[in-house]
């Protein structure tokens, strides 16, 4: 190639046609035929035209070969500044056209590394591809702690040939701010119908909200309860065990509400500060016998041997800017929960009301 590019390559990725891609350009197809092929170097407004339609930017779309040894924006939160190893399992994805290395230490388990990111500080990385880098252009990132956020993606990797899913353990909190930073395309909220006007109110850009689905959340307690715990008497005997979400998890919330309500210090109660990381290990936990007491998902009890006793009904929305709108794994989401398949499986595995998933949450 004269001028070499990847913009056949990307657009084939997204599974868009020559014409479909020229069209939003305003080029001709043959014309966009000769720019793949290298044989020419498009003018800026039509770089720039093409890093749009490809959801990109014009220097990942038109750098020379070498570039690949660049560095780029690496998200490892838990990273220690005095300890940085050598090389950390990775997936890369473009977030709003910028390039992002992301650690999978908080990702759901089993995610294989596309890449291995080479650090050279705490916020930068060169990258070892495991698998084609094409695919950082279709990845999509999801965060958020409802269970059913790992089944969204493994529907997505399963019906898609070129897109790729990813879920991020996160909490509410987490999830919104990882939204602003620019480091997830999707952050995954779970809270009352009232609670998602303020919630939304917290999007720095403008955001559209689909619903994944109802469900409820409540205590986890041993199965069959036999220390017959009662959450309006045996919170300040000092007694039970509870197992703790982090700072920012609408379990905390949920859990901080009750004491209050009974005015309760935290330091009254044992275990407050022992945290875990998702509703899985919540259950864990108090099937373990770590823990007496817990918050979190019903649907947690389907792997677990425990029992539960109902708080409130939740509903979980996605939130997605409208910029990411065109990405075409965010189009395969979209697909995805209206696909009467994956409803279906997502009601057996909860329970979960999904007979609102995939609807627009209108504010």
């Amino acid at each position: 190639m004269k001028y070499p590019n990847r913009v056949q390559q990307l657009r084939q990725s997204a599974g868009l046609s020559r014409a479909e891609v020229a069209q939003q350009v305003g080029i001709t197809p043959q014309a966009l035929g000769l720019i793949e092929q290298g044989r020419v170097s498009p003018l800026t407004h039509v770089a720039l035209g093409l890093a749009r339609a490809l959801g990109t930017t014009v220097e990942s779309l038109f750098q020379q070969p070498e570039a690949e040894q660049l560095t780029w924006r690496l998200f490892a939160p838990d990273l220690d500044p005095a300890c940085v190893p050598d090389r950390i399992r990775a997936v890369v994805g473009h977030v709003n056209g910028q390039p992002i290395v992301r650690s999978l230490q908080h990702a759901a388990f089993g995610t294989p590394a596309c890449a291995m990111a080479v650090p050279t500080s705490i916020q930068k990385a060169r990258v070892e591809w495991l698998g084609d880098p094409a695919q950082s252009f279709a990845t999509l990132f999801v965060s958020g702690c409802d269970p059913a956020l790992s089944l969204v993606c493994g529907w997505m990797n399963k019906q898609s040939s070129t897109c790729q899913a990813v879920h991020f353990h996160a909490t509410n909190r987490q999830s919104l701010a990882e939204l602003a930073a620019g480091v997830t395309h999707v952050a995954a909220i779970h809270g009352t119908l009232d609670d998602l006007p303020g919630l939304l109110e917290q999007c720095e850009e403008p955001v559209v909200a689909i619903e994944l689905a109802r469900a409820c959340m409540g205590w986890i307690v041993p199965h069959g309860n036999p220390k017959r715990w009662v959450v309006s008497r045996d919170f300040g005997d000092g007694e039970m065990r509870i197992v703790n979400r982090p700072i920012g998890a609408g379990a905390r919330l949920l859990i901080d509400t009750e004491l209050a309500r009974q005015n309760l210090n935290p330091k009254q109660v044992m275990g407050y500060d022992c945290e875990v990381a998702d509703h899985w290990q919540v259950a864990q936990a108090v099937a373990l016998g770590a823990a007496d007491v817990g918050v979190a998902h019903e649907c947690v009890c389907t792997l677990h041997h425990v029992s539960f006793i109902p708080i409130r009904n939740e509903i979980t929305m996605l939130f997605i800017p409208r910029s990411y709108l065109r990405h075409p794994a965010v189009q395969s989401l979209c697909e995805v929960l209206q696909s009467d398949r994956f409803r279906s499986d997502l009601g057996a595995a909860g329970p979960y009301d999904v007979e609102h998933t995939g609807q627009l949450f209108v504010n």
